[in-house]
């Protein structure tokens, strides 16, 4: 009873943390450029769209990725492989400038973008997963915890033919 009541604090503690606001963002200013070759069925702004997208991912990925990887293997065969990539920031593209030429017969969008970035963002969204991280094994200790005192008062229901002379309590 006093560790499942240990983990609860712990999780309402840990959710607390997640809620608290963190300190004035930082800034940095990066560039980064994008290409778009165009299909057949392609206009000219979805083309310079979609360079423009090419570049902010740009852009994102050399602020700052969040790779994450899980693995599991039964019997030395690899049964679940998850990757996880993630960029998070506040991003405001201050210019953006396009150019064309042709490759191959073909119109090809250039795009170039000078955005600011929030450096705090990635830092703040790494201590996030990490608080969710804790959170979810404290939950899975207090689910084991759940899961042994019930079967507890199962036994001693079982032993006293059915009547429970201890105080019972259901943890539903």
């Amino acid at each position: 009873m006093k560790i499942a009541k240990r983990i609860a604090t712990a999780i309402l503690a840990a959710a607390l943390l997640c809620s608290m606001p963190f300190a004035e963002a930082k800034t940095q200013t990066i560039e980064a450029t994008g290409v778009y070759q165009m299909g057949e069925n392609d206009t000219i702004a979805t083309a310079k769209e979609n360079a423009k997208k090419a570049a902010l991912r740009a852009a994102a990925e050399r602020a700052g990725v969040y790779v994450r990887s899980y693995s599991k293997t039964k019997n030395l065969k690899l049964t679940d492989d998850q990757v996880e990539v993630i960029s998070i920031q506040t991003m405001q593209v201050k210019d953006c400038t396009f150019t064309q030429d042709y490759t191959n017969n073909t119109l090809v969008i250039h795009a170039a973008i000078r955005a600011t970035v929030d450096d705090n963002d990635f830092q703040n969204f790494q201590k996030r997963l990490d608080e969710r991280d804790k959170i979810e094994a404290l939950q899975s200790q207090l689910d084991a915890e759940k899961a042994k005192n019930q079967a507890v008062l199962n036994r001693k229901m079982q032993q006293s033919g059915g009547e429970c002379k201890m105080k019972c309590v259901s943890y539903r």
